[in-house]
Order: C-alpha cells, then sequence, then structure tokens
C-alpha cells in the first residue's frame, strides 16, 4: 500500500507539474493579409441557335462556333485558350393563340459556352466585342484570377507572425509578466483564392484585386 501511495502522489504531482507548465503559456492567434493583383481573366461566352429540328439546330450552332472560334483566333486568342465547357439541347413549344387554342409550333434550342482565358486584361471590351459580332448571342460573365497567389500567401503569412508577436507582447505586459521564447507556431487556414468575383456585362472592365487571410496559432512560453 505504501508503494501504490508513493506512486500516486508521484503521478498526481507530475499532473500538477505538467499543468502548471500548460498555464504558463501565452497562446495568441495571428492574422495577416496580403493582397493579390489578378493577371489573368476567364471569359464565358455563350452562343444559342433555334431550329425547327434538332438537327438544324445543331449544325446552325457547330457552324456558329466555328465562326466564333475563328474569330477569336484572328484577335490573338490561342485554340489551347478556348474550351467548350457546356452544350445543351432543348425543346421549345410555342403557347398558341390563347387561352384553350391548339399547343403552337414546335422549335429546338442548342447552346453552347465558350471559355476564353486571356492574360491581356486591356484587351477584355474588344474580345467580347469580336464575339458578339461574330454570332455570340449571350455573354455570361467574367471572372478574374491570379496564376500565381504564393508570393502573396508568404507575405500574409509574415504579416501574422508580426501581428501574433504584437498581441503577446501586449497581453504579457498587461499581465505584468515577461514575455519568453516562441515555442510552437501552427500555419491556420487561409480565406480567398485569388478570385475575383463575376462581373457581368460592362464595359470597361476593371480588373481590381483580391485579398488572401492567414491565420497562424503561436505559443510562447512565460519567464519569471
Amino acid at each position: 500500500m505504501k508503494i501504490w501511495g508513493v506512486v500516486v502522489v508521484l503521478f498526481w504531482a507530475g499532473m500538477a507539474a505538467a499543468q502548471d507548465a500548460d498555464a504558463r503559456r501565452i497562446v495568441v492567434i495571428g492574422q495577416g493579409v496580403g493582397g493579390l493583383a489578378h493577371d489573368v481573366a476567364e471569359l464565358r461566352i455563350g452562343i444559342e441557335r433555334e431550329a425547327g429540328s434538332a438537327a438544324e439546330a445543331l449544325g446552325d450552332l457547330s457552324a456558329e462556333l466555328q465562326t466564333v472560334m475563328s474569330a477569336l483566333q484572328g484577335a490573338q486568342i490561342a485554340q489551347t485558350q478556348i474550351a467548350t465547357s457546356q452544350l445543351t439541347l432543348f425543346e421549345r413549344q410555342d403557347a398558341g393563340g390563347g387561352l384553350g387554342s391548339l399547343p403552337g409550333q414546335v422549335s429546338y434550342v442548342a447552346s453552347s459556352v465558350l471559355n476564353v482565358t486571356t492574360q491581356d486584361l486591356e484587351g477584355i471590351g474588344v474580345l467580347l466585342d469580336v464575339a458578339v459580332a461574330n454570332g455570340a448571342n449571350r455573354i455570361e460573365g467574367v471572372r478574374f484570377e491570379v496564376r500565381d497567389p504564393a508570393a502573396a500567401l508568404d507575405a500574409a503569412r509574415r504579416l501574422a507572425v508580426a501581428d501574433g508577436t504584437a498581441k503577446a507582447q501586449v497581453l504579457a505586459a498587461a499581465a505584468g509578466v515577461t514575455l519568453g521564447d516562441l515555442m510552437v507556431i501552427r500555419d491556420g487556414p487561409r480565406e480567398g483564392a485569388g478570385f475575383g468575383a463575376i462581373a457581368r456585362m460592362s464595359v470597361p472592365i476593371a480588373p481590381g484585386s483580391a485579398d488572401i487571410s492567414v491565420a497562424v496559432e503561436m505559443v510562447f512560453a512565460i519567464n519569471g
């Protein structure tokens, strides 16, 4: 029994020491924000054609797609910068002459969306004009992106560490203790991926910028 008593005492003493060590910590969350300048744009250009048969609608759409893509390539857009993201075909029935009348004529509507990527942000308006002039009849939006957010992410991390250190210093001074060494630092979640909001049809188009936010957890010792 004496041996077990000694073991229990040592166990609780060890736990108390560990809890005391854990209590002598300052834990903060540092936050930093890095600015991202948009340098890539994705244009969503829609083409829709209606005809009396499905085959005719698809044929008209195919011809218009080729015309629009050729025109875009003539405006210095490479074929690799153009991708078809959507292709739909549906039946449309005219409502007819009014209440109680027979159904109207049936037609078929074929549509497609081209995703066009460009780094020439100043030339977006010209590309939209070219597309519309050559058969496109829907502009679904423009999305701005960032090719390489790494530099902005690093800057945000540095700001987050500086912010966390400043917070710990304030807390230590307010508590009347001395801030010790940094013991733990963890890279936390980040918000924002360098994407701008979709800009609906508006010319001129301003690419603007986006922010990426980083949080880091920092644990400091308390001296004295």
